[in-house]
Parts: structure tokens; sequence; C-alpha cells
């Protein structure tokens, strides 16, 4: 599904393999296959929704399926993802979380954007521990990035949640 999911924000080489309706059906059958007990501290179930919502919202498409929307679906790997990182002490899978914890609530009208800040701060922190030489997988882009590459996707959100705050008030 990654190879065909396009990225909410462009990839430093574009993809010529973007089908979101491939991705689609590549992340619902990765769903389908996840242990239906997984355990609680699993992050493959929380990614697979993660990315499947991604797609769907690059489609503009609704899973019938499924019974939530892309936006429900964000807000429900949030949840998830928040009991999750409690149990995670590597610095790179806590970055990464804090990451997809920021970006669900930036994408899932469900939940606080300042919410997302929070966790995007915290991302940013996580990441700046890391050593320089690190690489970073991004859940946004689907690519490997740099320490200081991820840093910035990092802060395109937590400047555009910042902007679209500010324009509410």
């Amino acid at each position: 599904g990654n190879c065909c999911v396009g990225a909410f924000l462009p990839p430093a080489k574009a993809n010529p393999m973007v089908n979101n309706q491939a991705a689609i059906r590549h992340f619902k059958k990765a769903r389908s296959f996840c242990p239906a007990h997984a355990p609680a501290d699993s992050l493959l179930p929380a990614v697979i929704d993660l990315s499947l919502a991604q797609a769907l919202l690059l489609a503009k498409s609704i899973d019938l399926d499924m019974g939530k929307t892309p936006s429900e679906l964000l807000a429900d790997v949030f949840h998830r993802l928040r009991k999750i990182v409690l149990t995670k002490r590597e610095e790179i899978i806590l970055a990464q979380c804090y990451l997809m914890l920021g970006t669900s609530a930036f994408y899932s009208t469900h939940l606080s954007r300042e919410l997302g800040g929070i966790y995007l701060e915290y991302a940013r922190q996580q990441t700046l521990v890391v050593p320089s030489d690190i690489h970073f997988y991004s859940s946004i882009s689907k690519e490997l990035l740099s320490r200081d590459d991820f840093v910035r996707q990092i802060d395109y959100y937590a400047r555009e949640m910042e902007q679209q705050t500010n324009h509410r008030r």
C-alpha cells in the first residue's frame, strides 16, 4: 500500500506508482491479516489504519465496509496511538508516533488542532535528541528522511496548525 498511496506532502522524488484506490485495497487486505487480538501496544494495526485513512482522504473516498469516515478513522488511530506511546521508550519510535498523533489531529475534524500541536512539539523534541545521522520513516510522505528533513515536516504541520488556529480567532 505504501508504494501506491499518495503523500499528504510532496515527497523528495515523485512516485509514479501513485494509485490511491490500489493503496486502499492493499491497506484493507493488510488490515484483514492483522490478528484480531493484536497486543495492545502493537503499532502495526494503527499504522495500517493511518495509511488507509490517508489513502481514503487523498482519493476523496469513504469505505462503507468500515463504517467510519476517514476523519473518524484518524480519530480512532489517534486514541489508540496515545495509549501505545505510553509503552514505548525508543526515541525514534516515539518521534514517529508523536508525528502520527499530530497529523491525525491535523487531518481529523473530530480532534482538536491544539492537541495536535502539542504532539508535534513532542515529536520535534524527541527527534532532536536522536543523533543527526539517523534517518526516520515518514508516515506522511512515505519516505526515509534525514533527521533534519523529518523536523522540517514536523515544523510544516506545526506552522499550518498555528495559522489555522489564528484564523479561527
